[in-house]
């Protein structure tokens, strides 16, 4: 494989659905700190990645702490912010959670083929490459990177192989919204 890192393809409203591409201001950014909010009143979760993903997912991984959202307002909300992107009716969504990647997680090359989409909403206001971090995919072969930006979403509709690269130390928590659709 070779490592590249080039502008990835950002979807717009009229564009044919690809099987992976980007979306730019995906969520109004009071919906975003309305649930940023909602977390850190949270505290605490109960369930990690440790718990609750499968282990040959896992692996190595630190911590990755995960809020389920299916049980607030913020499902509907961010849901309906994909209309312009995902055919509503013909895919429902899963559920919605809160990720917060610890410094040392990541996640290993899998697909997610238990759903027909996946989606990972980026929101840390600013990301540095050196943080790690990454969103990697497997295009053609080579293998290509995807800085985090804020406000940012990547969709994967037909389980292109994909994986997080390791966070650095020294990083922040890296925190994102998964989205599930079946």
């Amino acid at each position: 494989f070779e490592a590249g890192f080039g502008p990835p393809h950002f979807k717009n409203k009229k564009d044919k659905m690809n099987d992976l591409f980007f979306i730019n201001n995906v969520l109004p950014i009071d919906l975003i700190l309305q649930i940023k909010k909602y977390v850190l009143d949270k505290k605490k979760t109960e369930i990690t990645n440790h718990s609750y993903w499968d282990q040959s997912i896992v692996k190595g991984s630190a911590r990755v702490d995960i809020f389920f959202l299916n049980d607030t307002s913020f499902k509907e909300q961010v849901i309906n912010c994909y209309a312009d992107y995902v055919n509503l009716k013909k895919y429902s969504v899963n559920y919605v959670s809160y990720y917060k990647w610890l410094p040392g997680s990541f996640i290993p090359f899998h697909t997610d083929n238990l759903y027909s989409l996946a989606s990972t909403i980026y929101l840390n206001e600013s990301w540095n490459i050196d943080y790690g971090g990454l969103f990697l995919y497997e295009e053609n072969k080579d293998i290509k990177g995807y800085v985090p930006k804020y406000n940012s979403a990547v969709i994967n509709n037909n389980n292109i192989p994909h994986g997080t690269s390791i966070i650095s130390p020294t990083a922040p928590e890296r925190e994102t919204l998964q989205i599930f659709f079946k």
